[in-house]
């Protein structure tokens, strides 16, 4: 197996099907052997039951967690089984272009770069969300020295080499800003994309998001 990529859904019955099939036609442009692991996060719609829909092929597998316990423990269950000799994740919304793996992977797998993400040039999301991100990815660069404008950027995909280093935790939204604190000292490339806005569904980033990280900061930073 050469990629696996988990995708979290939590309730995104509206989503699932043009991802999933978005996915699977920008991964068959690669011409290699890939797995997309979808993992049901918990969901109370019927996003597990159009998942299954895609199951019977070889390429696509399910992962069910029957109470969602955070963003982060939906893809950490979703790389446990994964066989990727390159393995990440990216979200189950329709905000960045699949396209940007044709460069994520050329850069890991051509480029020798340890790990491989896209940064968001320009998002159709309200001021204030903005604005919450540039003091947030702000908080990053001068707490622990990340020099990415987009922490939260995803795709993020990795060497297994890597991914068996960083020994990953963050069962919440930290799980972004915890694999680049602990990636500082490897190879990172960063590809710049113009993000589209939503189309079904709403973001789970609530306003208690906001003390979610901040209480990670200060565990991290002690």
């Amino acid at each position: 197996m050469e990629l696996s990529l988990v995708i979290p859904f939590y309730d995104e019955e509206e989503n699932v099907e043009t991802v999933i099939a978005s996915l699977i036609n920008v991964l068959s442009k690669l011409h290699v052997r890939y797995e997309i692991i979808a993992v049901d996060n918990g969901s109370r719609d019927n996003t597990g039951k159009i998942i299954d829909k895609f199951t019977k092929r070889s390429d696509v597998k399910k992962v069910y967690v029957p109470i969602n316990q955070g963003y982060g423990y939906g893809i950490l269950e979703g790389l446990k089984e994964c066989k990727g000799t390159f393995l990440g994740y990216l979200w189950g919304d329709t905000e960045v272009p699949h396209e940007s793996l044709l460069s994520i992977y050329h850069a890991l797998k051509h480029e020798g770069y340890d790990l491989c993400k896209i940064t968001r040039i320009k998002r159709d999301v309200p001021f204030l969300r903005k604005l919450q991100t540039r003091i947030y990815n702000g908080i990053m660069r001068y707490y622990f020295g990340i020099k990415s404008n987009d922490a939260n950027g995803c795709p993020k995909v990795m060497r297994r080499n890597l991914y068996k280093k960083l020994k990953l935790e963050s069962k919440d939204w930290f799980l972004d800003p915890e694999i680049m604190i602990k990636c500082k000292d490897y190879k990172i490339k960063e590809i710049p994309v113009l993000c589209e806005a939503r189309k079904h569904g709403k973001s789970k980033i609530y306003f208690t998001t906001s003390f979610e990280f901040i209480k990670n900061i200060m565990r991290y930073k002690n």
